[in-house]
């Protein structure tokens, strides 16, 4: 996906697009010098604005709701310096979050406050350089950053007494914990690229080098009462400390690759990438990719492709759910990630207008990051007959082997990740076409393999369907229809509920004590499993509809739509945590998607 030029045959052309959730606007037009262009995009959501209010007051709401927030600038602008040399300027900068809206009964017993900001920045430019028809050369400088600060600080119900739906006069028999963290980071990269590309008879030969400069800085000063730990640490999970880290590296990568045709129907495309990276414990890498084309006839195409794929470690590819924490000790104890790739595919075009497509994919995954394993214990206490909320319905704690994270990195994971997808795609290839869309469905499995356990990464997903359709069904109204369905994502299960287990000094000696609220009863905590993701949330699954005409208003083009999104109103989880009730029984707490909502819009082009 690249953006494209702006127009040059008029100063000024927009398109603005207005509706209850998002503003979209589009200028574009010539600059000063012949040939030249500007493309300028701005867009922000108002789920967070407008539409949250609106689903609480109308108690569209049931329990949490988690709604998407995010605004974007983006440029691009090209200047024809002469006949054989061109300046492009992309220049971007966003934001991007989300915020949960409760229930319209629900009035916290927690105390909240909350400040965060993050952006992405990038500015590139790049020169393209034709000395002839068959050989062009481009040379690329690019800066990105991406930033942000924040603080949070809280008293919350204890976890394991969350239900998210817990009002000011339910707080009788409540623990609360407080957690706060003031944070700042930025990752920023200056990377060099250039390139060649040589188009010869049968051959398009294409070779380029390029060199990253990176920096990563994060701090964060953390305040986490006693019970709190106690709870993230017996989940066997690393307990925040107050860390500062600043890192400077650098990269450098070259590449060449040749794409041969032999005769009208076989297209190979040889090549081979070099990556050096100095910080780590090795430092070169060859990366050997080959891509192939028979054109069976006009109407069908086979490709097959083969690859090895390096990744460098760093803050900006870290999973967060678990910390890890890279420095210039880390990096020389670290290889990078590697992928090895195999790719078959087949196009065909069944019509004129209809064209099918499929592939297959298995990816091979070696030297994965994750966070250092050592051996540690947890504390072990079975049931009784007596009841759950006394010390007596506890056996005596006992200490297990049990393995203990840290943030730590090490090369100690390997994977795999399989499966194929299909396509059927109606084009709009003429005018007069009334439809057009496609039916696409993918099944995959990504799974991580450690100490012979394997578990799926977290962002596994079994099936995944999109059915798109556009029909026009008069000369100025159009009738728009999105159905996806989709698994949902791994999470760690629950296997029931154990009592708070605390080291106390009894005497001249530790001994593990079960913990105890100030009305003598036992404090629960769940008990999570700890190396399985084997938990799943349910099948999402929407329906949405745009009906949209477009009048002629004040000669110029307008397009007014009414856009119903979760048209049957589907509660989609988007995350699920669980607490204990009064009774000590384990119940679960669900964060859902967007509901149904009706939204109003227009556009108009200038």
């Amino acid at each position: 996906v690249k953006n494209r030029d702006g127009r040059n045959d008029v100063p000024l052309s927009a398109k603005l697009n207005l509706s209850l959730t998002n503003m979209n606007l589009i200028a574009e037009g010539a600059l000063p010098w012949e040939g030249s262009s500007y493309l300028l995009s701005l867009r922000r959501t108002y789920y967070d604005l407008i539409l949250g209010p609106i689903l609480k007051k109308a108690k569209l709401v049931e329990g949490d709701v988690a709604l998407p927030n995010f605004r974007d600038v983006q440029f691009r602008g090209f200047v024809p310096l002469n006949e054989s040399h061109r300046l492009i300027i992309n220049a971007l900068t966003s934001r991007d979050g989300a915020c949960v809206i409760s229930g319209a009964e629900r009035d916290r017993a927690d105390s909240v406050s909350v400040f965060d900001e993050s952006f992405n920045s990038m500015v590139g430019a790049t020169w393209q350089y034709t000395p002839s028809k068959d050989l062009l050369l481009s040379t690329q400088l690019s800066w990105y950053r991406n930033s942000g600060e924040g603080a949070f600080d809280g008293t919350f119900v204890d976890p394991s007494q969350n239900t998210g739906s817990i009002g000011r006069g339910d707080t009788l028999g409540l623990r609360f914990v407080r957690f706060a963290v003031d944070y700042d980071y930025a990752y920023q990269k200056i990377s060099l690229q250039q390139r060649v590309l040589w188009t010869m008879d049968r051959h398009a030969l294409e070779t380029g080098f390029g060199v990253d400069f990176l920096g990563t800085d994060f701090t964060r000063f953390f305040e986490i009462d006693q019970a709190l730990k106690d709870f993230i640490a017996q989940r066997g999970f690393v307990v925040p400390t107050s860390q500062s880290e600043r890192v400077r590296y650098h990269r450098y990568n070259f590449y060449v690759q040749d794409r041969i045709a032999f005769g009208d129907r076989w297209f190979v495309q040889p090549g081979v990438r070099l990556d050096v990276y100095p910080f780590l414990s090795r430092t070169f890498f060859l990366s050997p990719r080959l891509n192939l084309s028979y054109k069976v006839n006009d109407l069908t195409t086979l490709r097959a492709a083969y690859g090895v794929y390096y990744q460098s470690p760093g803050m900006e590819k870290q999973n967060f759910q678990s910390r890890i924490t890279f420095d210039d000790e880390s990096f020389k104890t670290l290889v990078p990630e590697k992928a090895q790739h195999f790719i078959l595919g087949i196009e065909r075009m069944v019509t004129a207008s209809w064209q099918f497509k499929a592939e297959g994919y298995y990816k091979r995954f070696a030297d994965i990051i994750v966070p250092q394993k050592l051996q540690g214990s947890r504390w072990y206490s079975q049931r009784t007959s007596d009841s759950i909320f006394s010390v007596r319905g506890w056996t005596p704690p006992v200490r297990l082997p049990s393995d203990s994270l840290t943030s730590f990195p090490v090369n100690d994971a390997t994977g795999r990740a399989y499966g194929f997808e299909v396509m059927l795609q109606k084009i709009a290839s003429l005018p007069t076409d009334k439809f057009s869309g496609w039916v696409s469905y993918a099944l995959s499995y990504a799974e991580r393999d450690r100490d012979g356990v394997m578990t799926p990464f977290f962002f596994d997903q079994r099936h995944a369907m999109n059915i798109v359709g556009n029909y026009k069904f008069a000369e100025k109204w159009e009738l728009g229809v999105r159905f996806t369905l989709r698994s949902g994502r791994p999470f760690s299960q629950a296997l029931g509920v154990k009592p708070r287990v605390l080291v106390a000094r009894v005497g001249s000696l530790d001994t593990a004590v079960i913990q105890t609220d100030a009305r003598g009863k036992v404090i629960l905590d769940v008990d999570y499993e700890r190396d399985l993701l084997s938990g799943r949330l349910k099948l999402y699954h929407t329906l949405d509809v745009r009906l949209t005409t477009y009048p002629s208003w004040w000669g110029l083009n307008w397009a007014v739509y009414l856009d119903v999104q979760n048209v049957y109103y589907r509660k989609n989880q988007q995350a699920l945590s669980y607490y204990i009730d009064d009774n000590g029984v384990l119940k679960e707490r669900v964060f859902y998607g967007i509901p149904i909502f009706p939204s109003f819009g227009m556009s108009v082009s200038f």
